[in-house]
């Protein structure tokens, strides 16, 4: 034995001979210490100890048990107890009776339920009455080997309040291989859900108002386009009539700005379709003088309003070329 067990047990020896203590080790109780092997390899073990009368002899019998492989297996399972315990998932285990055998501690925090009046009952009693057969079917595809999906479902609280839940199950196996019980990690996704539902419904008044806009602009643009053609249908019945140069001048523009507003309604119209997914784009030759030139007439009034003079000049190689 390493020290102090070695110290320990020469003392133990020394004071039950010497009649001081009536027993070195109780024969009914292990005791667990660390022996030593002959390459210096400490170890635990369990020991006992008993005493043999042969006559005048007295026999002390040492019962040694290597449990390094039972020591190593309990430090395993505190570790899994431990990882199990702080996790913020409900952890349960049930055996194939559906009695809980398990209950760590973010299932008391979710539930309510302390897990001493959890373990030995049935676990059905965490939800509504209208969803046990729906469970026991689960419960009972878990228990036969077969892989089941994470599902959501609805859950009890022990002051009778629901709560959306995230529920996965495994089968939990023994040394031989053979399915035991069932395993349960539920999540509380209450929060979570609530907060799904206020974005779809937030996408839904969203989707109302861009749907609203749509038909607004839609209607508006029929309603301005008719009395702009009754405007342009005016001058073209005021081209016909004796005027000034200047006049005439002036018409033209008013009609050629009448016509970009025209332009312009049927835009608005093309934004209506392209939210309604029925827009196409066109392809059109144009003329590039004739656009510089009307730009130009159409800003010369406001340029002579500032005190200045537009105009423009184009090279005679422009006047040939369409644009498309």
């Amino acid at each position: 034995m390493p020290e102090p067990f070695h110290s320990e047990h020469d003392g133990y020896l020394k004071n039950y001979l010497q009649g001081e203590s009536h027993k070195i080790i109780d024969s009914k109780q292990d005791r667990e210490v660390l022996g030593t092997r002959k390459g210096g390899v400490v170890f635990p073990i369990d020991l006992m100890i008993d005493e043999v009368n042969l006559g005048s002899r007295r026999i002390f019998v040492g019962y040694i048990k290597d449990i390094s492989k039972r020591k190593k297996l309990e430090n395993l399972s505190q570790h899994f107890e431990s990882i199990i315990q702080s996790s913020e998932d409900a952890i349960i285990s049930k055996g194939l009776d559906g009695i809980v055998t398990s209950w760590n501690d973010s299932a008391t925090n979710m539930f309510g339920y302390a897990a001493n009046e959890m373990i030995g009952n049935l676990l059905l009693r965490l939800f509504p009455p209208a969803l046990f057969d729906e469970e026991q079917l689960i419960f009972n595809q878990v228990a036969n080997g077969q892989r089941i999906k994470p599902y959501e479902t609805m859950s009890c609280r022990k002051d009778g309040t629901l709560i959306e839940v995230s529920i996965t199950k495994s089968p939990i196996f023994n040394e031989t291989g053979h399915i035991v019980g069932v395993s349960l990690i539920l999540r509380d996704i209450s929060q979570s859900k609530q907060l799904e539902r206020e974005l779809f419904s937030a996408k839904q008044t969203a989707e109302a108002a861009n749907l609203s806009k749509s038909q607004f602009l839609a209607n508006m643009s029929h309603e301005i386009r008719t009395p702009m053609n009754g405007v342009l249908g005016m001058l073209d019945l005021l081209c016909d009539t004796q005027m000034t140069p200047t006049q005439r001048d002036w018409l033209e523009t008013a009609h050629r700005s009448g016509e970009n507003l025209l332009e312009i309604i049927g835009d608005i119209l093309d934004f209506s379709k392209l939210e309604a997914g029925q827009f196409e784009v066109e392809q059109i030759d144009f003329n590039l003088v004739d656009l510089v030139e009307d730009i130009c007439v159409l800003m010369a009034s406001r340029a002579h309003a500032k005190g200045l003079e537009l105009a423009c000049l184009i090279p005679k190689y422009l006047c040939k070329i369409n644009l498309t």
